[in-house]
Parts: structure tokens; sequence; C-alpha cells
């Protein structure tokens, strides 16, 4: 790496402890002195940018927005200073429809992004925390039908443990098509989305935008739905709490995990004291 000149991370359980639920003080800090610095910044997430991923800025109070924002795990790439978003790959009816009718032995609470609300299959606990975490609003619906009205950038499922998401993960590997894959984004959900596209294309896509050289970019992350990210960033840095397969292939791991800065202190470590920006 010769210059840095972009941080891209993911968000729950990266950016922010599951814990705690928001940017610690030593990341929020971290970020503001990138800023500064001249360091483009932007966060990469399954959600909708359009959801509460736009407004994280404002509610970490940082005082800018970030340059650049990654939603659906890389199907929407808005740059915010010029309020272009690219959209890429959704799914087709057809194959949310496959998708939907594959899983039904599994016996998992399916739902999908719907323009301002999330369709769930059914009410359960996820229901809950997902409303709790990210405030959004949400409809339930038996009618698989409803689930493949409209194509949308990926089909998600929570299967209520680790235990059950392995089970599930499996199964549905051993049925995948080319119109689909699918990986695991938390110890309790599986998801679906086209193989074509993922975090990492869609930095690369901005980068490409930018004129910006990938060895001089850096991403944060720590799941499956990380991998593209980390691997195309010139630098790919896990977090601590991480899964085992996304630090066998990452160029780094934090000191810390995310519920204590981890990517806050990675920042001043090894960013600002050792790298030109």
């Amino acid at each position: 790496m010769d210059r840095l000149k972009l941080v891209a991370a993911d968000i729950d359980a990266t950016l922010c402890g599951r814990k705690v639920g928001t940017l610690g003080p030593i990341t929020k800090q971290a970020l503001i002195d990138l800023h500064e610095q001249g360091v483009l910044l932007g966060i990469a997430s399954g959600r909708p940018i359009l959801e509460d991923v736009k407004e994280h800025f404002s509610e970490w109070n940082l005082g800018f927005q970030f340059d650049f924002l990654i939603g659906m795990n890389g199907s929407e790439v808005m740059d915010t200073n010029t309020g272009e978003t690219n959209h890429y790959y959704s799914l087709s009816k057809e194959s949310i429809k496959e998708i939907m009718e594959l899983m039904q032995p599994m016996d998992c609470n399916a739902f999908v992004y719907r323009d301002g609300y999330m369709l769930f299959t059914r009410y359960d606990e996820e229901v809950v925390n997902s409303h709790n975490r990210h405030h959004d609003d949400y409809k339930i619906s038996d009618n698989l039908a409803d689930f493949w009205s409209e194509e949308t950038a990926k089909v998600l499922f929570y299967t209520g443990t680790t235990e059950k998401r392995d089970e599930v993960l499996s199964y549905a590997r051993q049925h995948l098509t080319n119109a689909y894959t699918c990986f695991a984004t938390a110890p309790w959900i599986v998801e679906f989305q086209d193989p074509r596209i993922n975090k990492g294309i869609a930095l690369a896509k901005y980068c490409e935008a930018k004129n910006i050289d990938l060895k001089d970019t850096m991403a944060f992350g720590y799941e499956e739905n990380d991998r593209g990210l980390l691997e195309t960033a010139g630098c790919g840095v896990c977090l601590l709490n991480g899964s085992e397969e996304i630090k066998k292939i990452s160029d780094a791991i934090t000191e810390y995990d995310a519920d204590n800065d981890g990517v806050g202190h990675y920042i001043y470590s090894h960013i600002l004291n050792n790298i030109n920006i």
C-alpha cells in the first residue's frame, strides 16, 4: 500500500459491537481523524441504503456523511457527494420463487426488504430484534407469492440458532443453481443473492469511478458476506470476533473485537501511525 486513499467497513459486529449497538469512542474518533486527513470513508451493509444506513452518520454524531454507501451486500452503491446510486443484479421473481419453495422443508422465517419495510413469513423473535436494532417497519404474510411479487436483491432466512443455521446452509448449498448463491451473515441468518455481486464488486465499481487503485484501499469485516470486500481491498482486515473462515482469507486481524473498538484500535495502531495518508 503506497498511499491510503479509502477505508470501507461493514457495520454490525464490525464498526459497531453487537452489545453496544453503536460506534465506540475510539472508533468514532479514528474515523474523524481519517476524514480530516482526506481519506474517503464508506460503510458496506447488507441492509438497504435508504433505510437507517444512510442516516448512521447523524445517529453517530460524526459531523460528516460517509463518502459512499454500499447496501444489500453490494447490490446498491451510493456516491453521497453526487447523490448518484447504482443498482446491480437483483434476484428475478423466478429465482425468488424457486428459493422460497426450496427452503420450505427447513421451516425458517423468511424475509425480504421492501420499500420502507421488511416482509416476514411469520412473527417471531427475529422480527422483534430487527425492529429494535434498526427501527424497521415490518409486515407479516403467510402467502409465499407475496415474496416473489417483485424483484429484490436478496432473500434471508432466520434459523433461530447457530446449529440450525449450519443445517440450513448445508441443505441450501446442495441445491444451488447458477442463478443464486447463499451464505451465513450472522449466527442465525442465511442469505441468498445473485452470485455476480458482493460488497467487493461494489467497492471495485466505486473505486473505478473515482480512479482509485484498489491497492490503496483498506476494508474491515467479520462474516461471510464481507469476504468479497476483504478480498478486493488492498488490505482486508477481519475483526477479532469474526468467523474463522474469514480470518483465514484476511490480510490481518484486529487485536480487539467489535465490542471493544476493534476498528478504532487498529486504525490508530496500523494506519494513522504507520501508513502515509
